[in-house]
């Protein structure tokens, strides 16, 4: 953020499941292609879109089984063959369930407005789709799609470490960590609000969360504390010289420099490298509940002597810029 002014498995129904799928990005629907058929239908695939203007109508047929690609005299035939069929002889019935259902997840994430030409690596893929056949949990699978959809939006930006973080996860640890996303400021810290008897996020899930990678170290009482980040902010087109500040995914809470005496106070939870890597993924749609919000308040309330602060949504532009609207002011005597 700029220093200036901003702060039980489902069972999968394949024909329903690939028209869902389909109706992802044409560059979306390229890499799943890739995926799911390899080297030869992929070679295939590029064979198409080079000769015939069709090429994506006839892709899809392709993969939704209504047609199949012969190779000999290139073109494709209609075929009764359904796409279960046609993958069920290189991988199980079981894989086939679980690699759709982590497709299925990154499809709708998969942007076709990007400017760079290149995609994830070949390797990358086929470690994706290794483990992606033994992910049956539908929250991992969930995860596991939108890391694709953001290795091929923005390529290099998951770790191999991270994916054999992620990979391990269970379902009890994905859904964790999707809870405290609420608590996660600066991109890599999740927030302890000191309180025993109602945490942000309990020492159990701490541990847990600790234990599957995610955050360095938690030990209930050994915190890292330090105090709020500061920056300049314009409010109302006045320009405030100093403000005390923390920032969520969506959410930006403040306090005047001006009105207090004290530094802000904060304890935190680092985030391990794949936890912040899982974080900047998930953090791009995600929304702060507003019983977390209240919570952030309280704390706020209970651990500054502001009399008063602000806070607002966290807005981004086209053109990549931040600003924070819908500003609301907390006072102390509510």
């Amino acid at each position: 953020m700029s220093k200036e002014n901003t702060p039980m498995e489902p069972s999968i129904n394949i024909k329903a499941d690939f028209t869902e799928i389909l109706n992802s990005s044409p560059k979306g629907v390229k890499y799943i292609f890739n995926i799911l058929f390899g080297k030869k239908h992929a070679e295939a695939e590029r064979r198409i879109r080079l000769s015939n203007a069709q090429d994506y109508a006839d892709m899809k047929k392709i993969i939704s089984g209504e047609a199949t690609y012969d190779n000999e005299k290139n073109q494709i035939t209609p075929s009764n063959q359904d796409i279960k069929s046609l993958i069920v002889s290189a991988l199980q019935d079981e894989e086939i369930t679980n690699l759709i259902g982590c497709i299925r997840s990154a499809s709708e994430y998969i942007k076709d407005d990007t400017d760079n030409d290149g995609g994830p690596s070949q390797d990358f893929i086929n470690r994706w789709r290794s483990d992606a056949k033994l992910i049956s949990e539908q929250s991992i699978q969930y995860v596991w799609g939108r890391i694709l959809a953001e290795e091929i939006n923005t390529p290099q930006t998951v770790s191999v470490r991270t994916l054999d973080v992620i990979k391990n996860l269970s379902k009890e640890e994905a859904e964790y960590f999707s809870e405290a996303l609420d608590f996660i400021f600066y991109d890599s810290y999740l927030i302890d609000n000191g309180d025993t008897k109602n945490p942000f996020i309990s020492p159990e899930k701490g541990h847990k969360l600790r234990d599957a990678g995610l955050i360095v170290t938690f030990t209930p009482g050994m915190y890292r504390s330090g105090t709020w980040d500061t920056q300049r902010f314009v409010l109302s087109g006045a320009t405030i010289p100093k403000v005390f500040y923390i920032s969520s995914s969506d959410k930006y809470y403040f306090i005047d420099a001006g009105k207090i005496t004290d530094d802000p106070k904060i304890l935190v939870w680092e985030l391990t490298n794949a936890g912040k890597e899982l974080y900047e993924i998930l953090k791009k749609d995600h929304k702060t509940k507003e019983e977390s919000v209240k919570k952030i308040i309280d704390w706020i309330l209970n651990s500054t002597k502001a009399s008063e602060f602000y806070y607002g949504d966290i807005v981004k532009h086209s053109d990549n810029s931040l600003s924070v609207e819908n500003l609301l002011t907390i006072s102390r005597n509510r």
